[in-house]
């Protein structure tokens, strides 16, 4: 009866004292943060990046409705710095374009920075653990399987590739019209986000990404309806993954399984073909998702990793092409150059090997993807550590 007593009025203390060495620690550890952050900038004579009282939600929402986003960043640059300070979302955020922070951020100091605290929580119910949400040991283990069944795969289709270009050359006008490039290399590469959902053309753009990881088109696949379903939920599912999981409409969750559930008996029929019990129509062809179920028979793990690729991030391919394009036509003589490259191998089979010997055209490229026009402008990360950049 006395050990009874006693527990009951053990408890309450017990919790008050918890209670209290949490907070200490909080406190502390807070302490220490300020205290560090004020020592490193004593010693470095840091100075604070200026901070403009504006409303860049409203600022980046209407310059993303107007499509001058990256007008108005520069506007912004220009007017308030290389450097500030920004409010959003009640976070703080520093935007720069100083090439020397960027460096540090990008390069120098890479393992110091991350996007996981930021992506991570918010996008694990869509992406898992996939390469786009994760830093560190989990996102070096997630490209170490990836890497090796791009490699394999993207190798071994170059038909499938000449198949799509064929239909894209068709469509280019031969009266000397102008036309817009940029659409159709992005019909061309497939991003799945071009076109609303329901639009006519949306399903014809996921030709070359659908083959390239599941082995068949998506409109040559054997149940269209099912199709059709997970491409409006991979659509409205990716296009609210950024917004808080509170103010998420209430289909998320539904729109997420669908995904997970078409995506799984793809998974269980690759498996079924790395046994050798199952074969489709389609043989001697490579397909992604073989390569991946080659590496673990981890279902999640492949699930997460497909659902990571199917989702670019940008339209890498499209604008490189288009920079590249639009650059070439006002400088004749680099067009010369080219062509007098690739023209005497017009009728070899195209290889990894032959591409990569196109010096000149991989110089145009590099030059057009990483320098003319960076494809990636933005860049969203956070300090993993206290650091002076």
């Amino acid at each position: 009866m006395n050990n009874i007593i006693m527990s009951s009025v053990i408890s309450p203390v017990f919790v008050i004292v918890a209670l209290f060495c949490i907070a200490a620690y909080i406190i502390a550890l807070k302490t220490s943060r300020r205290a560090t952050r004020s020592a490193l900038v004593n010693r470095y004579k840091c100075k604070d990046p200026p901070k403009p009282n504006l409303d860049f939600d409203s600022l980046n929402f209407k310059a993303s409705q107007d499509h001058n986003y990256l007008q108005t960043s520069v506007l912004l640059f220009s007017k308030y710095g290389k450097t500030y300070k920004t409010a959003r979302s009640g976070r703080t955020f520093i935007r720069t374009c100083d090439p020397a922070v960027m460096k540090a951020v990008l390069a120098t100091q890479f393992d110091k920075f991350g996007l996981q605290p930021l992506r991570y929580e918010g996008g694990k119910g869509f992406f898992g653990r996939g390469i786009l949400v994760t830093d560190g040991p989990q996102w070096k283990h997630s490209r170490a399987l990836i890497r090796p069944a791009f490699d394999i795969a993207h190798i071994a289709n170059f038909d499938r590739l000449e198949r799509h270009v064929k239909l894209f050359m068709d469509i280019l006008p031969r009266d000397g019209s102008t036309i817009d490039l940029f659409p159709l290399f992005k019909r061309l590469v497939s991003d799945i986000l071009l076109w609303p959902i329901d639009h006519p053309d949306r399903k014809q753009t996921l030709d070359i990404s659908s083959e390239f990881i599941f082995g068949q088109s998506m409109d040559a696949l054997s149940s269209p309806e099912a199709s059709q379903g997970f491409i409006d939920a991979f659509v409205a599912a990716q296009r609210d993954v950024v917004i808080p999981p509170e103010k998420r409409p209430k289909d998320y969750n539904k729109w997420c399984k669908e995904v997970w559930d078409y995506i799984d008996v793809r998974i269980d029929e690759a498996l079924l073909r790395i046994q050798g019990a199952y074969e489709t129509p389609i043989t001697g062809r490579l397909r992604l998702i073989d390569e991946l179920a080659k590496t673990t028979q981890d279902k999640h793990s492949i699930r997460d990793h497909i659902v990571n690729i199917f989702s670019p991030a940008h339209d890498v391919v499209a604008v490189t092409l288009t920079n590249a394009l639009f650059h070439l036509a006002r400088n004749p003589s680099c067009w010369a150059k080219l062509r007098a490259e690739v023209l005497p191998t017009s009728t070899v089979p195209l290889t990894y090997e032959l591409l990569n010997s196109f010096k000149h055209l991989n110089s145009v490229l590099r030059e057009s993807e990483l320098r003319i026009g960076k494809t990636g402008p933005i860049k969203k990360l956070t300090s993993l550590y206290q650091r002076i950049v």
